[in-house]
């Protein structure tokens, strides 16, 4: 067996063969119990629906946390900002 630089033998082809096999018993696994209950023949209803309260829900989201949290950044920025200038001149800010 050769040295790969870290004390480890290498894999042997026969080992790499289990590897490969597993890996491929494991993606199969996944790809059949994630899309086992998958139904393409969705009606037009339920997905028009769908897309209407994901956009509502974007929306509140915005409105509740983004929005809110964007302007007082802003005016935390802007407030340090002013905090920065006016201990750098002296005389201003009071």
């Amino acid at each position: 067996m050769r040295d790969n630089g870290m004390n480890m033998p290498n894999p042997t082809p026969r080992s790499r063969l289990w590897l490969y096999v597993g890996l491929a018993l494991v993606l199969f696994s996944c790809l059949w119990i994630g899309w086992s209950d998958f139904d393409p023949m969705i009606p037009q209803d339920e997905v028009r629906e769908h897309i209407r309260s994901s956009i509502r829900w974007v929306i509140q989201v915005l409105i509740r946390f983004a929005i809110p949290f964007a302007i007082l950044a802003f005016f935390a920025s802007e407030a340090t900002a002013r905090y920065r200038i006016g201990k750098r001149t002296p005389g201003a800010g009071s």
